[in-house]
């Protein structure tokens, strides 16, 4: 009586008052950049069913069915699939630390990684973002393969084959799923190496995963796509970096356990500080129990596996934009916070204190980073109903200033990703006006864009003659002095401060 409470007593509690607060904190979001997507299930994106994400996609289509445009729906969606990640990850820890006989407390640990996970602000991009969606729908699957996998306790039981069905799954979400055999074997070692498997029987359990993944790969470059990862410049075995891959995974990993700053030299510096603190606290653990420290290097290991498909491109270390990247790997990673607290801090009321104070940390600089993308997504509505009437039976529309980022918060991407129009500076603009407003005769070319600092209370429309718009930006003078340049068809919006400026 007393687990089922632990389990179903208060995490149930802490996960809906979770979804609460995040739903009131999502809300009011508007659909910006790549929404348009998700919710338009004729752009190239969703018609590429196969080429990746299959399963993400067909999800994508059924809340376009229930929702259409409502921005609403899509985002209470997410939110659902964040609380079912989060209690599927509660229980996976709790499965881990019994297949390991790790000796700590296992509901105290599980029930403290459960209440960072929820509110880690690294996760503010897939709450907000709704093409980062699908991370969290592949994050859940994912999950489950390794909680069925231990469930099934080295047996080729029921549960066994229920993991190898989700891996499958795991396959049509994303690329990330790849790394998943590898987790499962580092697993496995881990615990073979505690001396309850043989050699056969690692390879019994594991060889099945990698026979899958082969499967699939086949299947993927002769009749799918030959590229590793389809929409990221075509990245294929052949032309990766190393070098870049390096760098590219220490940020990642780096970004597991702290928020985006705007300076590289304040990145850098957290970094460093990171890096001592969890030397110390490695040190710390390897001192009161061994098993428990080799638990905790399993862990960095599987945040640095989890992580290993997106060191192909990279994320930015100074924006919350890409964090769907980390967010399967920060589940390792909060893991391993929850138990160094654990383990390190005797005292219980020390141990609740510290953790109420991360919490309470966690939580603010969630809100915050959340508030940045509803304050983003505002003034991205109001610029976009602004720009429209300006520009009927206009053939072009430069954009200077096009609205990019606000504190690290996506607003409107420079280039669009139509097919037809990627080789040249045309703004993901063109696919809000076309299906938005059914504008499909009018280019926007991006010229410049701005990362925004401070949102206006309101936007103040201004309309100048076309000759006077190098006056006012420097920006606009080729625009108008070149040859694309066509009276009565060619209108130059630029937006500065409060203000968007029409030249016609």
């Amino acid at each position: 009586m007393t687990a089922v409470k632990n389990i179903f007593g208060k995490p149930v509690t802490l996960i809906i008052a979770a979804g609460v607060l995040l739903f009131f904190l999502v809300k009011n979001h508007f659909f910006y950049d790549e929404d348009v997507f998700v919710v338009n299930v004729e752009s190239p994106f969703m018609q590429q069913s196969w080429q990746r994400s299959f399963l993400v996609k067909q999800i994508f289509r059924v809340e376009q069915l229930f929702f259409g445009i409502n921005p609403l729906g899509f985002h209470i969606v997410s939110i659902s699939l964040h609380l079912a990640n989060s209690f599927a990850a509660f229980l996976l820890l709790k499965k881990m630390l019994h297949y390991f006989n790790a000796t700590v407390s296992s509901n105290t640990a599980s029930t403290t990684f459960l209440i960072f996970f929820l509110f880690s602000p690294i996760h503010s991009e897939p709450l907000s973002y709704l093409l980062a969606q699908g991370i969290v729908i592949f994050s859940v699957v994912a999950v489950c393969c390794l909680l069925f996998f231990l469930k099934a306790s080295n047996k080729i039981t029921f549960f066994y084959y229920l993991s190898v069905l989700f891996f499958v799954l795991a396959l049509l979400c994303y690329e990330v799923s790849w790394v998943l055999p590898l987790i499962i074997l580092a697993i496995v070692i881990f615990n073979k190496a505690e001396g309850g498997l043989s050699v056969r029987d690692v390879v019994k359990l594991t060889l099945p995963f990698f026979v899958v993944l082969a499967a699939w790969l086949t299947v993927k470059y002769f009749f799918i796509a030959k590229s590793l990862v389809a929409d990221y410049q075509n990245v294929t075995l052949t032309n990766i970096d190393v070098f870049k891959c390096f760098r590219n995974s220490i940020v990642l990993f780096i970004r597991n356990f702290v928020t985006p700053f705007s300076t590289t030299s304040t990145f850098i510096f957290i970094a460093l500080c990171m890096a001592v603190l969890l030397g110390w606290f490695l040190f710390k653990v390897y001192l009161i129990n061994r098993k428990v420290f080799a638990f905790l290097l399993l862990l960095l290991l599987l945040v640095i596996l989890a992580t290993a498909p997106a060191s192909l491109f990279g994320i930015d270390s100074h924006d919350s934009e890409s964090e769907r990247y980390v967010y399967f790997s920060s589940v390792f990673a909060i893991m391993f916070l929850a138990i160094v607290l654990d383990v390190t801090i005797n005292k219980a009321a020390m141990r609740q204190l510290t953790a109420a104070f991360i919490s309470t940390a966690f939580i603010l600089l969630l809100c915050n980073a959340i508030n940045h993308y509803k304050l983003g997504g505002s003034l991205s509505k109001k610029y976009i109903s602004l720009l429209a009437p300006q520009i009927n039976n206009t053939q072009k529309v430069y954009l200077i200033n096009q609205p990019s980022q606000y504190k690290g918060a996506l607003m409107f991407r420079a280039l669009t990703r139509l097919p037809h129009l990627k080789e040249q500076h045309h703004t993901v603009i063109n696919e809000y006006m076309q299906y938005l407003y059914n504008n499909t005769h009018t280019e926007f070319i991006t010229v410049s864009k701005k990362e925004i600092t401070q949102i206006p209370f309101s936007i103040k429309l201004i309309v100048k003659p076309a000759d006077t718009a190098m006056y006012y930006f420097n920006e606009a003078a080729p625009i108008f002095n070149g040859e694309l340049f066509v009276k009565n068809q060619t209108v130059i919006a630029a937006f500065r401060a409060d203000t968007l400026f029409i030249f016609r």
